[in-house]
């Protein structure tokens, strides 16, 4: 398992966290893949502080497989372990195979994903996260055909 990070992951990027309570607040982190992403890939995007209630975001990014009909590049978002959360990789998304298909009721534009996050959001609701946070992708399955690309992950949340 290979584990890459994203600048505004790093531990030494300050997490936002002030502000007035119940405003929405925005973590991002940007990550370009100039090389094919073997399975259980891990990219850390972004942190989110203590106390953060995820109310949705999307991921985005250059297609990054030339395959069309058989794409296999299969990346979910979800969430690491934080001392009292339990880490849940899919939590936000298990998007299945990325093959750059229009998404019903979004703009498409060629050969790019854009997909909201879901995942507990749509079951559940907002999600509350005790401690500060790293949000991430894992990389089920890797592509048929890679090309080089960037990926992007917004994380909408609020703080009480």
């Amino acid at each position: 398992m290979t584990t890459l990070t994203a600048d505004n992951a790093a531990a030494t990027v300050p997490v936002g966290g002030h502000g007035f309570g119940h405003t929405k607040k925005q973590a991002y982190g940007t990550y370009l893949v100039t090389a094919s992403l073997a399975a259980t890939t891990i990219i850390r995007m972004c942190r989110v502080p203590k106390g953060a209630v995820v109310t949705g975001g999307r991921l985005f990014g250059g297609k990054l497989e030339t395959t069309t009909s058989g794409a296999t590049l299969d990346i979910d978002v979800g969430y690491e372990a934080n001392g009292t959360d339990t880490a849940d990789p899919d939590a936000f998304g298990n998007f299945g195979v990325l093959n750059a298909a229009a998404v019903t009721g979004v703009k498409p534009e060629p050969d790019t994903y854009h997909y909201p996050l879901a995942g507990v959001l749509l079951t559940a609701g907002p999600k509350a996260l005790a401690a500060e946070t790293i949000i991430g992708l894992t990389v089920n399955a890797s592509a048929t055909n890679f090309t080089s690309g960037t990926l992007g992950l917004v994380v909408d949340y609020e703080l009480p």
